[in-house]
């Protein structure tokens, strides 16, 4: 599905998704993948990323690779095809930043990032590609 934003003062722009894929700025991703709407971005190496641990966000915070001092709103998950729950202890860190968290399918995810950036919200976006 093509997507296309009004007026986007951002970077990161999410094109289109597909099965198995998300185009981001006319580049096509087909792993789980996170990134910001400023941002590169960046592949998660992760096997599923409703797997993720307190270990897998703590490394992304660690290495500076999500920068908490740079007021995110939001971080926003897409699960891929389905709507999968991820324990929210795992967010604390971001909990503790005054950073709400947001799980859904990724199409949902794609279409609430779209919505949100065009409100000029600061926020971290993650998703696996929705698969047939």
């Amino acid at each position: 599905m093509k997507l296309y934003l009004e007026n986007s003062n951002y970077i990161n722009t999410i094109d289109s998704y597909g099965n198995s894929f998300i185009e981001i700025n006319k580049k096509i991703y087909e792993k789980p993948i996170y990134f910001t709407v400023n941002s590169e971005v960046k592949e998660w190496i992760v096997d599923d990323i409703t797997n993720i641990s307190t270990k897998d966000i703590s490394f992304l915070i660690k290495n500076r690779l999500l920068d908490l001092d740079l007021n995110y709103n939001l971080f926003l998950i897409g699960t891929g095809n389905k709507y999968k729950n991820i324990d929210m202890k795992i967010f604390i860190p971001l909990f503790n930043k005054g950073i709400g968290v947001e799980i859904m399918n990724t199409r949902s995810a794609i279409y609430t990032y779209n919505m949100i950036t065009i409100q000029n919200r600061n926020i971290i976006f993650a998703a696996s590609p929705i698969t047939n």
